[in-house]
């Protein structure tokens, strides 16, 4: 399952019991061992929890599901960080190739979804989309390595109307005409992947294709940009490379952007900085973009429907509300926009700084 699609379902569970750990973990023997034995302990340290503030027959079948876990989970492919969702209806697992600021067990009615949020704004899970005047390729690529090739009604896509003929060719009308309805067939079926899992596009191709793309696109936004293509190397592996370097560029420029845009809101009373005034605003549709610095993280208890009560690192349990996680939930599932950077210029205002809508 793509990224985005884990996201949205986890984000939009509720369960009286819901518990996330997450941990740093290793990509290589015999550091990976390690995994073993932190992960064993997290899950202890879940299950006390659990019994603490629920009865054991309520909680069974989430303390099943964690004795579970350590079957489920092979080391040997470990990247970063791993991230363990579980509820009477749930269990997910996901890797990513980031670290956490520090290991830890979340138990309370919603998943603590913030390290997912974070992978979704770098856009570290993308689709690389390789067109050619003969036919269109797409890979699902996480980072710099391919997952997958994607293989479905759509792709791979040979292209019929490709004109072998050197006299047809020649007549620049005709051949505008057949590139045009090529590329609105592979844009069609870029639209249809993307609205099943919504994860992006980077293009691999002759710029001019790019641009003709681009003319006949449905949805512009689902692409991130465009890298040229290189006919001599083709590989799996050298294009997953190729586009990584170009997406990573590209999420640099727009996290700097964003932070410009909001900066520019501070003249016009349009930014909070306040956690509370900024929860309140994610809730009621207010926030236009959400900037918050990668490792800052804040406990809270819910007070009311409205309110919260911020907790010290040091005082706080298992059960604390993960507010980050809330307040980045509500700002993008109401078409709010979200962005977890490590640059400095956020530090004038501090870790989290809300752009209203008005």
């Amino acid at each position: 399952m793509a990224l985005q699609q884990q996201l949205n379902e986890l984000a939009e569970q509720q369960s009286k019991i819901s518990v996330t750990l997450s941990f740093n973990t290793h990509r290589t023997h015999p550091d990976s061992a390690q995994d073993t034995i932190v992960l064993k302990n997290l899950v202890s340290e879940a299950k006390e929890s659990v019994l603490q503030h629920f009865e054991k027959r309520e909680a069974q079948p989430v303390l099943d599901k964690l004795d579970e876990l350590a079957s489920l989970i092979d080391v040997r492919y470990n990247l970063d960080s791993l991230h363990v969702f579980i509820s009477k209806e749930t269990l997910s697992i996901v890797r990513s190739p980031w670290s956490v600021e520090k290991n830890s067990v979340t138990v309370g009615e919603r998943f603590a979804i913030a390290p997912l949020l974070k992978m979704a704004n770098r856009n570290f899970e993308y689709y690389v989309l390789v067109l050619s005047e003969h036919g269109a390729q797409v890979f699902d690529v996480v980072e710099d390595k391919v997952v997958n090739e994607v293989k479905n009604d759509e792709f791979p896509f040979d292209n019929p109307l490709f004109i072998p003929e050197a006299v047809r060719r020649s007549d620049a009308r005709t051949v505008d005409n057949h590139v045009r309805e090529y590329f609105n067939h592979v844009d069609k079926g870029a639209v249809k992947l993307y609205n099943e899992t919504g994860t992006p596009f980077l293009v691999i191709s002759l710029e001019e294709n790019y641009t003709t793309l681009q003319q006949v696109a449905d949805k512009k936004q689902i692409y991130l940009g465009h890298s040229p293509i290189d006919y001599n190397d083709l590989s799996a592996h050298e294009l997953a490379k190729q586009a990584w370097s170009k997406v990573a560029e590209i999420q640099h420029q727009e996290r700097a952007h964003a932070i410009e845009h909001l900066m520019a809101g501070v003249s016009q009373g349009r930014v909070l900085t306040d956690l509370q005034e900024i929860y309140r605003a994610a809730l009621d549709g207010n926030g236009e973009l959400l900037i918050v610095h990668q490792d800052f993280q804040q406990a809270a208890k819910k007070v009311g429907e409205r309110d919260i009560e911020l907790i010290d690192k040091q005082d706080g349990s298992p059960l604390d509300y993960d507010i980050v996680s809330a307040i980045a939930w509500n700002v993008r599932s109401k078409n709010g926009r979200v962005v977890f950077t490590q640059q400095n210029q956020l530090k004038d205002l501090g870790d989290i700084a809300l752009l209203t809508r008005y």
